[in-house]
C-alpha cells in the first residue's frame, strides 16, 4: 500500500487531501468507493510525497 509505504498516517494523508480520516480508514477497508475528486486528492497527496504510479502499481521514493 502506498501510503504505508510512504510512512504517512491515514490522518496525515486525510489532513493534507482534504478529506474526512473515516474516508481514509473506509477506502483502505473496501468499505467505501470514493468521487472521482477524493481519489485525485488523495493521489496528489500520494505523489507529492515519492509515489509513482504505474501499469498495474506503484513505485516510491523518498519524500520529494
Amino acid at each position: 500500500m502506498a501510503r504505508a509505504g510512504l510512512h504517512i498516517s491515514q490522518a496525515e494523508l486525510a489532513r493534507r487531501a482534504n478529506v474526512a480520516p473515516a474516508t481514509i480508514a473506509e477506502f483502505e477497508k473496501g468499505r467505501r468507493t470514493p468521487y472521482e475528486r477524493t481519489v485525485r486528492d488523495i493521489r496528489r497527496v500520494l505523489e507529492e510525497t515519492g509515489a509513482t504510479f504505474i501499469d498495474g502499481g506503484v513505485t516510491l521514493t523518498a519524500e520529494k
